[in-house]
């Protein structure tokens, strides 16, 4: 705004216009009406801050003679030991209100030129990241390398999607905590899954014609403890696999995503953490469809599930195909995570294999056989592979064949036929003590 002091400036000037232009004749003497006169604007400045901030050594004389220039006026020059100085700011300078004002005014007219340049050398030590934090990164790089998108969703969300996920009434899931005062009913409770944020993405990707997705997310979510104590807070990880598993190519037809390019896709980011001994066990969610869904075990610890979800869930979220998702938690995978990855010397001797295909009971899960296997094979055993599973005419009723590809080799030496033909001896005699498995093409005995 205007100078309010500036009133008798301006009629003064405008006296002496009308004297030199107009002919008129200047009465001496003013008339002032000004009922509530502004106070002057006193401002204590210190000799000693203004070369502390400036970084220059100027006298307490020689800061006054530089405000003075712009029209301060300086009072109590150097009375005190320390340089203090009062300074009545004019009133046409509204934007000076402090002491770092001041010091801006003197150093702006001292000149920034004359100011000598400082090299302070600084020791920056690096921020140490935590594990956790690298864990985490190097769990979505993972994820990145084998063609997931990372998608960022609302911690709040619709309490209408849990209901949708077709959750037992005593599920964990459904403990929400309503906010007090939410944007809207579509947001008005703290997450307590990281699904329906997948599946609203899905749905989103779906209506603009990208149906084949691979996404994933890190986040936390929520569980209420009661009124009296704050939420509990988890880390999880979500997965959604649908559509195809390959872009389409003339050569043949696009397969479709299955239960086991998502246990694949789970066994990749395993082996990139570096984490081993997971036990993959049928589970029973009923957010997955009957016989689709699985746990992963570590420890004897329960620390995700995965599968296909419930077509009625599919249905509900206005999707399309069959729609796998994995929810695991993120704490307790890095908490087993290997921080260094052992290598062993690539041995010059060769590898003998043996195929074997066995038949028991559709009941028994192939898991359990692999670890008969690894059992009663011996350290000779380097790799063991599933490479056909078999139902059909040829077979009893209720059961299966299960064929195996065994890998056995020595680091110091060529294994003989005898030490093979053991091992391969022993993983017979315990798969059929303990199963009653039969090789398949033996004749009984």
């Amino acid at each position: 705004g205007g100078d309010p002091e500036a009133v008798i400036s301006a009629i003064d000037r405008a006296a002496a216009l009308i004297e030199e232009l107009a002919g008129g004749t200047v009465v001496r003497g003013r008339i002032d009406c000004h009922p509530l006169p502004r106070p002057e604007n006193v401002i204590v400045i210190r000799q000693a801050k203004v070369n502390q901030i400036l970084g220059i050594d100027l006298t307490a004389g020689e800061t006054a003679r530089l405000l003075e220039r712009l029209g301060f006026r300086v009072t109590d020059t150097a009375s005190a030991p320390d340089g203090t100085m009062s300074v009545v700011v004019p009133s046409f300078r509204r934007d000076i209100s402090r002491e770092i004002d001041l010091v801006e005014e003197a150093g702006r007219l001292y000149g920034y030129a004359n100011i000598p340049s400082r090299h302070r050398v600084r020791e920056f030590v690096p921020a140490r990241r935590e594990r956790e934090d690298k864990e985490t990164q190097r769990l979505c790089e993972l994820l990145v390398a084998q063609g997931c998108l990372e998608v960022i969703s609302y911690s709040f969300i619709d309490p209408r999607k849990i209901d949708l996920l077709n959750l037992g009434p005593d599920d964990e899931r459904r403990s929400t905590i309503r906010l007090r005062n939410p944007l809207s009913e579509e947001l008005s409770v703290l997450r307590t899954s990281l699904i329906p944020g997948l599946l609203g993405a899905a749905v989103t990707n779906q209506h603009r014609r990208a149906d084949n997705l691979r996404l994933f997310e890190i986040g936390k979510v929520f569980f209420s403890q009661g009124t009296d104590e704050l939420p509990l807070e988890r880390v999880r990880l979500g997965v959604l696999l649908m559509g195809v598993c390959d872009a389409p190519f003339w050569g043949r037809d696009p397969a479709p995503v299955g239960f086991y390019d998502l246990k694949g896709l789970i066994e990749g980011v395993l082996d990139g953490l570096r984490i081993g001994g997971c036990e993959i066990v049928p589970g029973d969610d009923p957010l997955y469809a009957p016989g689709q869904s699985a746990h992963l075990e570590l420890d004897g610890e329960v620390i995700g599930s995965f599968g296909e979800l419930a077509s009625s869930v599919v249905r509900a979220f206005d999707l399309a195909g069959p729609v796998y998702v994995l929810d695991a938690d993120v704490e307790g995978l890095i908490r087993r995570a290997g921080e260094v990855r052992l290598y062993e010397k690539i041995t010059r001797y060769p590898a003998a294999v043996r195929d074997v295909a066995f038949v028991v009971e559709e009941s028994i899960p192939v898991g359990d056989l692999l670890d008969g296997i690894r059992e009663a094979a011996g350290n000779h055993l380097e790799r063991i592979q599933v490479f056909d599973v078999y139902r059909g005419e040829q077979l009893p009723t209720g059961s299966k064949s299960v064929a195996f590809s065994l890998s056995f080799r020595a680091a110091d030496r060529t294994l003989t036929d005898e030490e093979i033909d053991a091992a391969s001896a022993a993983v017979v005699d315990l798969l059929r003590e303990r199963w009653g498995a039969a090789v398949r093409g033996a004749t009984p005995a």
